[in-house]
């Protein structure tokens, strides 16, 4: 083929739609000079990191603009957007200063670009900024030939090197031969190797950029060609694809080289990744596009596209082929001249297209439909019409699955089908079905239904038959209860709806579930048997059995004849096989394994009962065990009984070391038996008859009878005593605390030597075993005994085995096993669920902290913490936050970034999922929170609903991309194509019963319902609602659909035709939110906007009784419990509430935990718990029958805030602190204790947004979204004054130094200023702003006011005139938040966005901008000298700024685990105080070290700034450090903290508190170590350096007390 040259074509590349657009330069023209740096462009497209260009224009005059050619040009994709900022370098300190920042969006720059092609694009004025697009027909050309001349420009790091390269690579090269000198020398080398290397690779990243992009330009317009004569799906999307590959390897170019030369090096680790990422999909696109692509060359298309395909489907189809399926025990055929009658029948069935195209080989078991399955299997395959085969083992049930039998067959039928390989190719490919998918249904519909009824082209002789042996043992142990086996049969019936030339043949027992299902699809081949028995089944056996004789006869050649037998021996032992196979198999194999005239006599004697296989199996018994001792027998039952009842198959080494039974004994006994069990080191029988034989005790001899009870006993004590003998505190020797469990790199070696796998055995089935055994005292002793002394060793081994999930199921069986429910066994075990409940996350992740974190958090009335507490001592302590009994809260399920909008639970009660602004879909594991699937991305805006089908294997899910999608819940895989049709975003969804109906209702006012399996809408939208559907649900009769609507009205509708049944009904003062059904269809709950809850009677329509009101803010949800006689509620005000149905009370509740509104509820199926979504981004699941409503239990003489605190503020003479919450109340609290110093002050109607405290401390002003400003006296709590004027809400207020005024400001957009002995407004309101007002802040000497809005302007006023006395400080683009005096009274604190600013208020310029919060500013507060500036975020965390050099002081304070709403120093400047929406007050300590001793704190590492990340508390070096549950998390001090004012506060204490490599020595009361420890006197020491002692308390008191990384406290400086 003739190369092509890199020539203009006017041929578009991929569809006619633009995919992108090509901006080549951005000019700027400023209206003056700019001073102070010159001038740089940043650019962020979309949500990647920003890239400055290398380029700075120092601005000196208005004559010449500035321009920044972008090369290679930036590509702009559909749905992103360019934000341009304009920048001041500074050299010192390095970093620069927005000038300003304006942004285009894809679809603004395309309109444009249609409508003035060619002209640039004026984006903005002063500065002016034009952006410039590239619109030729080349373009795309010519920006990857721009691409290659970019990164030609890329020097490579080595070359800088100069000669020193030689050096180093000489170096390296001698590394070897230099290993024996010194280790100082050998640290050198390694370290010198180590940067070669990194040099080196950096290197080759800096060619294969320069490669990628060459390879790409040069293949361009190669690929524009053949897009022409793209016909074919694969080939066009493979061109397609092509397009955004190149945009986004330009894009990079342009990023990677407009970075500064130290930037580059410091990333080009960060971007091997990204290169590499890049030339894998090139390389995956050349490998398909090469492959024969020669449109001049005139070959086929089809063999081209066929070409392209094979590799790629190749490797698509290994993956979906199902691991573990070519290892198991091969199934011999039926002997030649054998079963011909039955071979016919099959084969003309096959042949016969008017017959079922199901064939069904059924039989009594041993009648030897395996070897006929395998016989068939090899006959099949000799006439190429073999589609697949498959057999399933009970023994392998883990394994031999319904979905692993569909994707092996899809897996053949490709092999074999080039038709049934597009398809089944196609859909891999566009990820419709995932290869290790699990889900039966959605792998037959996709892989098997479509691909054979798009298989037309099929010669008859070649049409694909498929066999399926043993299909009753699909499922294990469970059979026909298996979910497996259930699937399995629904997707037979699928297969009986396929066209008939596509045949199926399956063997199986005759059993209730299966004869149910295939009767009535299918044709059948009965296998006689016993007394049915057909000649031709005992020509088949007789026929067998001379045979095998002959073998047996030719290795006893000299003593047997040829005939022996004879023929009426034979004859004989045909007549008692009565047809079934296995009777003569195991028959022969006993004559074969002894002497054979013996063994045979022994056979002979055993009597003439047709098809006895009983009469045989006794005598194999008997024969094979002759007078067999007690121990014989003993042995026996303990063998075998555990072969027929262990949960999985055992190796022989786990039963010697599991039952302690001999080896010479195992030996014995299955050499004994080997004409009925299987070969090799798993112990198997070769029949399942056998097993039934030996359990039966009306057929098995009482000697050998396996009673099931008594032996599931043994099992039971085997396992207690194997776990009692191996399992200990700290099983596997794990060095540190620091670390997760799977931080430790050899593990498992580590598990292998310490937990063997007869132990691991043990953990995992002791229960299930127990379940099934006799009870009896002797064994309830036991099991407590286990339990007391080893139950945290059990927990440890499970974790670090990854089986902590059985250990809740274990314990609800053990629960249930035991008749008396009130011994204390039952209790422990009781207590013991809501031990993992609670503590599971962190058991699952690090077995030390079972003991550092779990034991000491646990409530003081929890058994478990009883038990063993004492037995590890050296943990933490608490010295506050203690709960005596288990609180509402269970687990916290963390995860989605964004508000989670719906949950509900599984039927089965196993899992829940969630939906989330995040755009995702999860699901979660009930018992403990931890996701197990999940996050389901596909949805393009946030998922508002979601919902189970009846049989939990499908979740829905509604979203406000406009979009139903429905997923497979155990892989994710989108079962049905995007439900589209709504023209607004979707609310809420629910599943029919029968699982083939969804449900969705939507902002467009419209109802509609799908067919789950086409994706297609069933009847017209349901139409009738005035605004926006909030809310659908399905009558459990399923003959209505009842939907709620922001109009205020409920409607039922016929499911079947669509019509309106009843309604509107109207009931709610404001919108519907959220509608629920009683399990039994007579009742339907709805939440409103009005804040109460409604109880409706379905056969009237008519609400119940009176509306259920206690919420105070919104009902965003409501749920009834499984029984129908509660109603769960979730609401804005952040708290959940439990109603009686009958009553109307609450009944348990309100659970308060959420930092923010409540989105949705749901209970579990058996009513247990509930779960609520919240708008703080985390699930709670709370149980239900708690008596501890909340996170927590209430503390103090009074509780903490109920609500979000807006608002805090130290008494200027320091000895109380006053608050403002969410609650609707003012509190005072003691500065130093933290206790409340009178009951809170009630009088406001809405959230309490500000107050402000009177310089004489005598009193408060508070005010509210009421529009009301109330002064209260501080002592007495009484209304000294109440102020009425704002027709908003009152945003902020402050005293005036005199204490005779107050200002406030409002949303109404004005200022006041407040008379204190009058109660009336001075002036009339001080209008000059044009949005709200959010801050308002008196001068220090009284003369001024000013006050910030979110107009983007600070004014300052007279307070005597209400007038303006300079013109407006104009701030940023994004509204003022909050304002602060500086105590001279000279400059003004401003917060806007996420930076702050500082005014000179002469001036009225910004001295400095402060920046690092990463949310939004919302508090400001100056130290009293003035020295230091607060800030308080909704990003959690507080900051202290030097104001003189603009940088922070000190780390920021993290502990909130909500915005923090206000925040204020202290009359001394020692403290600050934060309120926080997670409803706490907290005082923070401004030295770093001052209260550390009040902790018992004595290492550096304890000292540092904490995280709270998940719960875990990490140190600034990421080491785990200890755990706390959601109860505490709150209320938690951190070293910081002198007060923390919370529902639960929690005050820790580490003066015994082992960790790190020493965490070993908690259980150890002599382990204490020397450093550490803890004197009467409460003066905390510990060793320097020179080991001479040092009094850290004193040090700490003179905020002196600071250290490095290493050691412990020994360096001092000041703050």
């Amino acid at each position: 083929m003739i190369k092509k040259p890199i020539v203009e074509t006017k041929i578009p590349l991929g569809s006619a739609a633009p995919s992108s657009v090509l901006i080549s330069a951005i000019e700027a023209a400023f209206p003056g000079p700019v001073k102070g740096g010159p001038v740089s462009l940043r650019l962020v497209v979309g949500g990647q990191p920003p890239t400055k260009l290398k380029e700075t224009f120092e601005v000196k005059g208005t004559a010449t603009p500035v321009k920044w050619t972008l090369k290679p040009n930036l590509s702009l994709k559909p749905d992103t957007k360019l934000n341009i900022q304009l920048r001041q370098r500074h050299h010192w300190p390095r970093n620069s200063t927005l000038l300003t920042e304006s942004s285009i969006s894809f679809q603004d720059a395309q309109e444009y670009i249609r409508s003035m092609e060619g002209k640039p694009y004026k984006l903005r004025e002063k500065p002016t900024i034009f952006v410039e697009f590239n619109t030729q027909h080349n373009a795309f050309q010519t920006v990857m030939n721009s691409s290659v001349e970019k990164a030609q420009d890329i020097k490579s790091v080595l070359d800088h090197l100069g000669t020193s390269k030689r050096f180093l690579e000489t170096l390296v090269g001698f590394s070897v031969a230099l290993s024996e000198v010194d280790a100082v020398a050998k640290a050198v080398l390694a370290s010198v190797e180590v940067v070669y290397r990194n040099l080196d690779e950096q290197d080759q990243c800096d060619k294969l950029i320069l490669d990628l992009a060459d390879s790409m330009a040069r293949t361009l317009g190669y690929i524009q060609d053949v897009g022409q004569f793209a016909r074919v799906y694969q080939l066009k999307r493979s061109i397609e694809e092509v397009t955004p590959l190149m945009e986004d390897t330009a894009n990079f170019i342009l990023m990677f080289t407009n970075r500064s030369n130290r930037a580059g090096f410091v990333h080009s680790w960060r971007d091997r990744d990204q290169v590499d990422e890049l030339a894998q999909r090139y390389t995956k696109f050349k490998d398909q596009f090469d492959r024969g692509l020669a449109v001049q060359s005139g070959t086929n298309l089809e063999m081209i596209l066929e070409n392209i395909a094979s590799a790629k489907g190749d490797e698509l189809l290994t993956q979906l082929k199902p691991p573990g399926l070519d290892n198991g025990t091969p199934m011999g055929e039926c002997m030649r001249g054998t079963r011909e009658d039955i071979m016919k029948t099959i084969d003309a069935w096959i042949d016969n297209f008017d017959a079922p195209n199901i064939l069904w080989v059924r039989g009594f078991p041993g009648v030897g439909k395996s070897a006929i399955a395998s016989s068939l299997v090899a006959r099949i395959r000799e006439s190429h019409r073999l589609g697949s085969s498959f057999v399933f083992e009970r023994s392998k049930s883990t394994v031999t699955t319904a979905s692993a039998l569909w994707r092996k067959v899809a897996y053949d039928l490709a092999r074999a089908y080039p038709t049934v390989q597009n398809v089944v190719v196609t859909k891999l490919d566009e990820e419709i079905v995932q290869p290790g998918s699990s889900s039966v249904k959605m792998l037959f519909r996709n892989l098997i239904e479509e691909s054979l009824n798009k298989s037309n082209d099929i010669p008859l002789g070649r049409l694909p038959v498929v066999v399926i042996d043993a299909l009753d043992e699909c499922g294990g142990l469970d059979g026909r209860l298996s979910a497996d086996r259930v699937a399995l049969l629904q997707s037979l019936k699928l297969w009986s709806r396929l066209p008939s030339r596509f045949k199926l043949v399956v063997t199986s027992r005759i059993e209730d579930d299966i004869l149910r299902v295939l009767s009535p699809i299918c044709s059948s081949i009965d296998i006689s048997s016993g007394t049915t028995v057909g000649h031709q089944a005992s020509d088949d056996i007789r026929l067998f059995l001379r045979s095998r004789f002959s073998k047996i006869a030719r290795n006893y050649s000299n003593s047997l004849e040829s005939s022996w037998p004879g023929d009426k021996v034979i004859d004989e032992l045909t007549t008692r096989a009565a047809g079934l196979f296995i009777w003569a198999k195991t028959a022969i194999d006993f004559i074969d394994a002894g002497e054979p005239g013996e063994q045979l006599l022994q056979v002979l004697k055993g009597g003439t009962g047709l098809a006895d296989v009983t009469t045989l199996y006794t005598h194999i018994l008997n024969t094979s065990f002759k007078h067999p001792s007690q121990e014989v027998l003993h042995s026996f039952r303990l063998l075998i009984g555990s072969t027929i009842l262990a949960k999985v198959p055992l190796h022989h080494t786990e039963y010697i070391d599991l039952l302690k039974i001999q080896p010479t004994m195992l030996d014995f006994i299955r050499n004994s038996l080997q004409s009925v069990m299987d070969e090799g080191d798993t112990l198997r029988f070769t029949h399942h008859s056998f097993v039934d034989f030996l359990i039966d005790p009306e057929k098995c001899p009482q000697r050998f009878l396996i009673d099931e009870e008594t032996q599931q006993l043994v099992l039971t004590r085997a396992c207690l005593q194997a776990m009692k003998s191996c399992l200990r505190f700290n099983i596997c020797g794990l060095e540190s605390s620091h670390i997760r469990n799977d931080g430790v790199l050899d593990l498992d070696a580590r598990i292998k030597k310490f937990i063997p796998s007869h132990v691991s055995y043990a953990c995992r089935f002791w229960v299930d075993h127990l379940e099934e055994s006799i009870f009896g005292p002797s064994i309830v002793e036991e099991v407590g005994n286990f339990l007391n002394e080893s139950f945290l060793y059990w927990l440890e081994a499970l974790s670090l085995l990854k089986k902590l999930n059985v250990v809740v199921p274990s314990l609800w069986s053990l629960m249930n096993w035991l008749p008396d429910h009130t011994n204390e066994l039952y209790a422990f075990a009781k207590d013991a669920i809501k031990f993992m409940a609670a503590f599971r996350p962190v058991i699952a992740q690090s077995v030390p902290h079972i003991y550092l974190s779990v034991l000491p958090f646990a409530p003081r009335n929890s058994f478990v913490y009883r038990r063993y507490s004492r037995r590890f001592c050296k943990t933490l302590t608490l010295q506050s936050g203690e709960v005596a009994d288990w609180p509402a809260i269970q687990y916290i399920a963390e995860g989605h970034t964004n508000t989670v909008c719906s949950v509900t639970f599984s039927r089965n009660g196993k899992c829940f999922a969630s939906g989330s602004n995040d755009n995702t879909v999860r699901i979660w594991d009930t018992e403990t929170g931890s996701l197990i699937a999940g996050p389901f991305r596909g949805h393009r805006d946030s998922v508002n609903s979601v919902a189970f089908s009846h049989d939990d294997t499908l979740v829905v899910s509604g979203s406000s991309d406009m979009n139903v999608r429905v997923w497979d819940v155990e892989t994710g895989d989108i079962v049905s194509g995007e439900f589209k049709g709504h023209s607004q975003g979707i609310s809420s969804v629910a599943f029919s019963e029968d699982g083939r109906r969804v449900v969705s209702g939507s902002e467009d006012k419209t109802i509609r319902l799908w067919d789950v399996d086409t994706a297609k809408v069933v009847l017209p939208p349901f139409v009738g609602h005035q605004d926006a559907v909030t809310s659908v649900v399905f009558s459990p009769n399923q003959r209505h659909i009842v939907s709620g609507s922001h109009d205020r009205s409920i409607i039922v509708w016929d499911a079947k035709t669509g019509q309106k049944v009843a309604g509107p009904l109207i009931g709610h003062a404001a919108r519907i939110s959220s509608i629920a059904f009683s399990p039994d269809g007579t009742r339907l709950a709805s939440g409103s906007g009005d804040w109460t809850v409604v109880i409706w009677d379905v056969a009237t329509w008519t609400p119940l009784g009176e509306p259920l009101a206690e919420h105070i803010d919104v009902v965003t949800s409501v749920a009834f419990s499984p029984d129908g006689k509660k109603v769960a509620s979730g609401s804005q005000d952040e708290t959940i509430r439990i109603w009686d149905v009958q009553t109307g009370k609450v009944s348990s509740g309100p659970f308060r935990g959420h930092s923010d509104r409540v989105a949705s509820v749901a209970f579990s199926w058996d009513g247990r718990r509930v779960a609520s979504a919240s708008y703080d981004k985390t699930i709670r699941v709370w149980d239900t029958a708690a008596r501890n409503t909340s996170d927590s239990i209430n503390y103090g003489s009074f509780a903490a805030h109920e609500d979000g605190v807006n608002a805090v503020a130290f008494s200027p003479d320091g000895s109380y602190i006053a608050s403002g919450s969410d609650d609707l109340t003012v509190r005072i609290w003691d500065a130093n204790t933290g206790i409340a110093k009178s009951e809170p002050f009630r009088g406001h109607t809405s959230f309490i947004d500000c107050i402000a405290i009177c310089p004489d401390s005598r009193s408060v002003a508070s005010g509210s979204d009421d529009a009301n400003i109330f002064v209260w006296e501080v002592k007495t709590g009484i209304v000294m004054a109440q102020f009425l004027g704002h027709k908003a809400g009152v945003t902020s207020v402050a005293f005036s130094p005199d204490c005779t005024r107050v200002a406030s400001s409002s949303y109404d957009k004005t200022v006041r200023i407040w008379d204190m002995t009058t109660g009336e407004a001075i002036h009339q309101p001080f209008i000059g702003h044009a949005g709200w007002v959010t801050s308002v802040a008196f001068s220090p000497d009284g003369k001024c006011v000013a006050s910030g809005s979110y107009d983007d302007k600070i004014m300052l006023w007279d307070p005597q005139t209400g007038t303006p006395v300079s013109e407006p400080f104009l701030g940023p683009k994004n509204g003022i938040n909050c304002i602060a005096f500086s105590p001279s009274g000279k400059h003004i604190a401003s917060g806007s966005g996420n930076d702050i600013r500082i005014w000179d208020i002469g001036t009225r310029q910004t001295t400095s901008t402060f920046s690092g919060h990463t949310n939004l500013v919302v508090s400001l507060s100056y130290s009293p000298d003035g020295k230091f500036l607060a800030s308080s975020s909704d990003d959690e965390t507080i900051r202290i700024w030097d104001v003189e050099n603009g940088v922070l002081a000190q780390e920021p304070l993290e502990g909130h685990s909500g915005g923090v709403d206000s925040v204020a120093f202290s009359p001394d400047g020692q403290s600050i105080v934060s309120g926080s929406e997670d409803e706490s007050i907290r005082v923070w300590s401004v030295d770093k070290y001052r209260e550390i001793a009040s902790f018992g704190i004595m290492e550096q590492q304890l000292a540092d700034d904490w995280k709270l990340q998940n719960g875990w508390v990490v140190s600034s070096d990421g080491s785990l450090m200890f755990w706390v549950p959601p109860w505490n998390r709150a209320g938690l001090w951190y070293p910081r903290n002198t007060t923390v004012i919370a529902e639960l506060p929690t005050k820790l204490n580490f003066g015994q508190f082992v960790y790190g490599s020493s965490w070993q020595t908690c259980r150890d009361s002599l382990g204490m170590p020397i450093s550490m420890p803890v004197l009467k006197d409460k003066t905390v020491r510990c060793l320097t350096r020179n080991s001479q002692p040092m009094d850290l308390l004193d040090r700490a008191s003179q905020g002196i007390l600071t250290s490095g990384r290493l050691g412990r406290l020994t360096a001092t400086s000041k703050l």
